[in-house]
């Protein structure tokens, strides 16, 4: 039996949670079943990932994150050639740019199933009507096109069933789910070392994976900071284009010693040991690896009442959610934990056994793995 051939596109090559998602899904299809191929832009560290897992990838000319006219004309191109040429029996299909190009393009090229991962509606970002009535339209024209659109958290889901005109039976929900296996986590004085922690005894260390775009609102998080005892310290672990501005914030609010630019670590995951709570304050989030990771770390979780996040945090059970923008409600979250901190372990208990049994990544690999079989 022929195998199944499967090529996964995404925009952008750095890592982030899109780009962990289509490597974890690369990487354990099973090589008796599928011959498994990666397309992006960029020349991001995906590329040298898959490579070390002997996947195939292959890069896209003038594909990025910035809307320009001639080169997505020029990209779209590259993609019809390639998908006329490597004649994929499907093509899975992450981020909204490539989202619209790829599912235009597999319908000339005639791929027979194409199938988009929504990572959070690109909509609900904060821009002017106009721009967010067309960006609708765009993200409803992919949908149209493929074949299926996996939905990862219920705020899209939900969205998603007022789109006209195309059958709800197109919009599948299969949360991100996670291998507990895949991440082993540092001992603290280990995670601290890596992270050049130097810290005194007493501080209280309050961290956060991100990736410093307008969405994660880490800009909020410093705010909050500056409302804390100066014995509390935020780590701010990944990189961005919006991470001189997190550090104007920090300087403008006087907390630019207690703040810690760690900058990106490839193993951000195994060392949430390092901190005492958890914070995402995301503006707009879908369903992110970062809290999945920080509960199975059972840190104390204080986030954004956001997008997919209530589905990983019941507020008081298994973490703290805040409304988004709200540095003051952050400070109170963090206060509270550290004088009660054995509400605080309560909370990271209870989020490790929630996402060990409701985001299961062989559940997620199964239920993908059938949309690829048709």
């Amino acid at each position: 039996m022929a195998k199944i051939k499967i090529l996964y596109i995404i925009t952008k090559s750095n890592w982030g949670g899109a780009q962990r998602y289509v490597f974890d899904l690369a990487t354990h299809l099973p090589q008796e079943t599928f011959d498994t191929m990666v397309a992006a832009g960029g020349s991001g560290n995906l590329f040298s990932r898959l490579g070390e897992q002997n996947i195939r990838t292959m890069r896209i000319p003038h594909l990025e994150k910035r809307v320009r006219i001639a080169d997505e004309l020029r990209a779209f191109r590259e993609l019809v050639r390639m998908l006329w040429r490597e004649r994929p029996d499907v093509i899975h299909l992450n981020s909204s740019k490539i989202g619209l190009l790829g599912a235009i393009a597999g319908r000339i090229a005639r791929v027979p199933t194409i199938i988009f991962t929504a990572h959070g509606w690109p909509f609900y970002e904060e821009r002017g009507s106009i721009a967010n009535s067309l960006i609708w339209l765009a993200s409803w024209i992919t949908s149209l096109l493929s074949h299926y659109t996996i939905i990862l958290s219920k705020f899209d889901f939900k969205a998603s069933q007022i789109f006209p005109l195309i059958s709800k039976r197109k919009f599948i929900f299969i949360p991100n789910g996670i291998d507990e296996e895949s991440v082993v986590f540092a001992a603290r004085a280990e995670a601290r070392r890596e992270l050049g922690l130097e810290v005194p005894e007493n501080s209280f260390v309050v961290g956060c994976i991100t990736e410093f775009t307008k969405n994660k609102g880490t800009q909020y998080a410093v705010e909050a900071l500056a409302r804390l005892p100066q014995n509390v310290k935020l780590v701010l672990l990944g990189d961005g284009e919006e991470k001189h501005e997190a550090e104007t914030t920090a300087v403008k609010f006087g907390v630019r010693d207690r703040v810690y630019f760690t900058g990106f670590k490839e193993n951000a995951g195994s060392l949430l040991k390092a901190f005492d709570l958890f914070m995402f304050p995301s503006i707009k989030e879908g369903l992110p690896y970062a809290l999945l990771e920080a509960g199975l770390a059972e840190l104390p979780i204080i986030a954004s009442h956001v997008g997919g996040i209530p589905d990983i945090i019941e507020n008081g059970k298994d973490g703290i959610l805040v409304e988004p923008k709200n540095a003051k409600g952050l400070s109170k979250a963090v206060n509270q934990l550290m004088e009660d901190p054995a509400k605080g372990a309560e909370l990271g208990t209870h989020a490790r056994e929630k996402i060990r049994e409701s985001f299961s990544f062989s559940t997620m690999l199964d239920r993908t793995r059938a949309l690829y079989r048709g």
